[in-house]
């Protein structure tokens, strides 16, 4: 198989590939020859451009960046997508995150709200579900709200539930139009699976690498959304901290924030429970600044409460909360962190300091 880098196009044509005719009993089938590594970056480079109605592809990743034009924003991005109650967004356009727990710890649900609220204000949502089905994902959302003739249209929400590694060229080719649109927000849920499914492994930090650049950074790149990657924990809560299961690299190849879910009332259908959200990274640096006590043990700090009442069996109601301590949308402490500084004659509690602007559990790190 050969793709032609000089021929050109500003619609998407089908990538042509080769089948092998291979016997088996009762005559034969045709199986797929997988692409290699040169026919692929090309698809992906030629898709950006076919994406910008162009009749050129990008230039070479090692091109000389143009600082200046870098320097003309307004420095680290906002959190635009998914916000509490008070305002106060917790997921960065264009960056990749995590959302990560035991489970039923609430974690999908968590997404899946913020997928309803997305849906709700007008945006548009891709959703990868390695884990689950159509009607399950699909159900949820309508318990959640969103109308049903939102839900099943694909200009508004696109739901896929890929079986296939991307070394397929017919997959590759779906994959790279797919993500030729813009989307306000992405979930792949079920990272582990993902990665098992590309072959590769989530205790390999090479691999973990290459996962990311191939499905949620090219997502993220490509489509301006908010991607977040849904994923498990180890079993063990007292060596885990704050990680999700797997290599440190799956915390390390983030650019946007990593939330870890922790259930306090059990979810289930005919109850109310609530899971505990805590930022346990934020590169860009505006989520971390809503939290509220730092946690020392896992370096986590508390930013919502989400509270999800399923005892109307025919709508689900929720909320994501601000919790005690933490600043509100508006940049100041909310009015209960005041109360307890009252409750102190004016004095921050003893086990609570300041540092960089945030209440922080333990030493004064400015006396160090």
């Amino acid at each position: 198989m050969s793709v032609n880098p000089s021929a050109k196009s500003s619609v998407l044509e089908p990538i042509p590939y080769v089948v092998e005719s291979t016997p088996f009993k009762g005559g034969h089938r045709q199986v797929f020859k997988e692409m290699t590594a040169d026919e692929l970056a090309f698809l992906r480079v030629k898709t950006d451009a076919d994406r910008a109605g162009t009749d050129t592809v990008d230039a070479p990743s090692w091109t000389a960046v143009d600082v200046s034009a870098a320097l003309d924003g307004d420095g680290p991005p906002m959190p635009t997508v998914f916000s509490r109650e008070d305002g106060a967004h917790l997921f960065y356009a264009g960056k990749v995150h995590s959302v990560h727990g035991e489970s039923e710890s609430g974690k999908s649900w968590l997404v899946q709200c913020a997928v309803a609220q997305t849906l709700e204000r007008g945006g548009s949502v891709l959703y990868a579900d390695f884990e689950d089905d159509a009607a399950s994902v699909a159900g949820r959302l309508l318990l959640l709200g969103v109308p049903k003739h939102v839900v099943v249209d694909p200009g508004r929400f696109v739901y896929v539930r890929p079986e296939n590694s991307l070394k397929i060229p017919v997959e590759a080719a779906a994959f790279a139009q797919l993500i030729g649109r813009d989307f306000t927000l992405a979930v792949i849920d079920g990272v582990t699976d993902a990665m098992g499914l590309f072959g590769f492994s989530v205790k390999d930090n090479d691999d973990i690498a290459a996962f990311q650049r191939e499905v949620p950074r090219a997502v993220a790149r490509r489509t301006g959304a908010a991607v977040v990657c849904v994923d498990h924990v180890t079993k063990d809560a007292d060596s885990r901290g704050r990680f999700a299961i797997g290599g440190q690299h799956k915390m390390a190849a983030l650019d946007g924030a990593a939330f870890v879910v922790d259930v306090e009332t059990v979810f289930a259908v005919g109850m109310a429970g609530v899971a505990s959200v805590r930022v346990a990274k934020d590169r860009p640096g505006h989520v971390r600044n809503l939290g509220g006590a730092w946690r020392r043990a896992d370096r986590t700090q508390l930013v919502a409460h989400l509270h999800l009442d399923s005892t109307n069996l025919d709508r689900t109601e929720w909320r994501l909360e601000a919790p005690e301590n933490c600043r509100s949308a508006s940049g100041g402490y909310l009015d209960r962190w005041s109360s307890s500084r009252e409750a102190n004659d004016g004095r921050v509690p003893p086990d609570v300091v300041h540092g960089a602007g945030q209440p922080v559990l333990g030493r004064d790190r400015r006396r160090e």
